[in-house]
C-alpha cells in the first residue's frame, strides 16, 4: 500500500489532467459535452460531501479535485466557438437521469445511499460522453482520460479504507477512464494496424 502521502500525488496530476483538458477546450481542439462536464462536477461534489460526513479520509480529496476540475471545464466551454458540442436529446435524457438521482440524495440524507445515488448519476451523466468519444473521438482529448486514469490508480492503492464509500469514486473513474482512453485511443490503433497490413501485403 502506497504512503498517504501519495494523495498529494494524485491531486497534483489530477490538476495537470484538468489544465491539459481544459487547454484543449479554450483552443477549440476539444469539443466537452456539457451536460456530461456539468454533472461531472456536480455528482462527485455531492459524494464528497457524504464522504466527509462519514468519516473518509485523505481518499475524499480525489473526489473534492474531481468535482472542481470538470466544472472549470464546463466553465471554459463557453469560451471558444468551436468548442461546443450541440446537445441532442440522448444528452439532455442521461442528464435528466443524473439530476433525478441527486434529487433523490437530497431526501435521503444517508451518507452511503446519498453516495450510491450520485455515483449512479454521475455514471448517467458520462454516459452522453462515452458515446460522443465512440462517434466523434477526434472531439477528445486522450492524454486528459491518461492521467485521470493514473490517478485513480494511485488512489487505490493508497487507500487505507477498502469501503463503497472511500474506493467507489476512483474505481469508478478507473474505469469509465479506461473505457474513454480504449474509445477515443481506437481510430490510431486501428489506423496503424492497416498500415501495418498494408505494408506487408
Amino acid at each position: 500500500m502506497l504512503p498517504a502521502q501519495t494523495m498529494y500525488l494524485v491531486v497534483a496530476l489530477t490538476i495537470i489532467s484538468g489544465l491539459s483538458y481544459l487547454m484543449s477546450t479554450l483552443r477549440g481542439r476539444t469539443q466537452p459535452n456539457r451536460v456530461t462536464w456539468f454533472l461531472w462536477g456536480f455528482s462527485p461534489l455531492v459524494m464528497y460531501l457524504a464522504q466527509r460526513g462519514q468519516g473518509v479520509g485523505h481518499e475524499s480529496l480525489f473526489t473534492l479535485v474531481g468535482a472542481v476540475v470538470p466544472l472549470v471545464v464546463f466553465a471554459a466551454s463557453f469560451f471558444n466557438p468551436r468548442s461546443v458540442w450541440r446537445l441532442r436529446p440522448f444528452d439532455l435524457i442521461c442528464g435528466a437521469i443524473s439530476l433525478v438521482g441527486l434529487v433523490l440524495w437530497l431526501m435521503t440524507r444517508d451518507g452511503l445511499w446519498a453516495f450510491s445515488l450520485a455515483l449512479i448519476a454521475d455514471i448517467f451523466a458520462g454516459t452522453p460522453t462515452f458515446r460522443k468519444a465512440y462517434s466523434h473521438p477526434q472531439t477528445e482529448h486522450p492524454p486528459a482520460f491518461m492521467l485521470a486514469w493514473v490517478c485513480a490508480v494511485l488512489t487505490l492503492l493508497a487507500a487505507d479504507q477498502w469501503s463503497l464509500l472511500a474506493i467507489g469514486f476512483p474505481v469508478w473513474i478507473l474505469i469509465s477512464n479506461s473505457l474513454l482512453c480504449a474509445l477515443t485511443l481506437r481510430p490510431s490503433w486501428f489506423g496503424r494496424r492497416q498500415q501495418a497490413a498494408t505494408n506487408t501485403a
